[in-house]
């Protein structure tokens, strides 16, 4: 067995709203201040990595680093959670390549086996993640999983369809270099999935899939679908303008909980079930 544990100070630089990974994969390492020309902001993330069962390369750890940034930057750029107050965030990463090793490490501390790929604990923070053989296979659960951990220091009190809808979504944030910023693409694989879903008329209606709020309902239905269906909803929310504030004033003040009761959310609902399912279809 090899293991290694591995300590790094992260700086993302800000420079007049641009970050550069290329500048924060030089200084991997640095933890003083740095000062520019450019007015500049930094966040500070202590990223601490344990590879169980396999050597750790330096170009891998960097990638985890890299990855890990992008995830915590998507979450602040694209889906409205302030970040002041976690600009020192730390993340414990442990990865593991043995496939049964995973499961039964999962069994021992969650008691079940609640995914094949990873999986981030409340209870202590750390985040384990299955290195696959796909290093973006890896990555997108690392960067799902990552997700869950700014959520989860911003506010506890979020709904699960918010919670695993925004990470489905940070699975495929990248950095773009021609833009100069995290951009979210689009998730075929889960859009192609709802629409087969919706075709079968199987797709959850949004008053019931909005409903999936607690933990305890994880396991007790379909939580494929759930998970899919509320990423490609909040995905569609974002590029449609009038919608984005709402979901923006719905993450901000509600944390996702909706009273199904009043008129008027049931109104905007039903709207936005006709509206979804036309952009699934096109």
């Amino acid at each position: 067995m090899v293991c290694k544990v591995k300590l790094k100070i992260i700086l993302l630089f800000v420079l007049c709203g641009v970050m550069s990974l290329s500048t924060l994969a030089n200084n991997v390492g640095y933890s003083d201040e740095v000062v520019s020309q450019n007015k500049l902001w930094l966040y500070q993330i202590n990223v601490q990595i344990d590879a169980l069962d396999f050597d750790l390369s330096y170009e891998f750890e960097k990638d985890v680093i890299e990855q890990v940034s992008i995830a915590y930057l998507a979450v602040s750029r694209h889906f409205y959670v302030e970040l002041d107050e976690m600009r020192y965030l730390d993340f414990n990463i442990r990865l593991i390549e043995d496939y049964t090793r995973f499961i039964n490490i999962q069994k021992q501390e969650v008691g079940r086996v609640i995914s094949r790929t990873g999986y981030y604990s409340l209870d202590n923070g750390q985040i384990t993640v299955l290195k696959t053989r796909s290093n973006a296979e890896t990555f997108r659960t690392l960067k799902h999983e990552t997700c869950h951990r700014v959520l989860h220091q911003n506010t506890n009190n979020r709904a699960l369809w918010l919670n695993e809808g925004i990470a489905e979504n940070c699975e495929f944030a990248q950095y773009d270099y021609v833009k100069g910023k995290v951009v979210i693409n689009p998730n075929n694989v889960n859009h192609n999935y709802v629409e087969t879903m919706l075709n079968k008329d199987k797709l959850i209606p949004l008053k019931k899939l909005l409903n999936w709020t607690g933990l305890e309902q994880q396991f007790a239905e379909n939580s494929i679908l759930n998970q899919v269906q509320s990423g490609e909803f909040i995905y569609y929310l974002l590029k449609s303008p009038e919608s984005s504030y709402w979901f923006s004033d719905l993450l901000q003040q509600e944390g996702g909980y909706l009273d199904m009761q009043q008129a008027q959310i049931l109104d905007r609902l039903i709207a936005l079930q006709v509206e979804f399912e036309q952009w699934v279809k096109y």
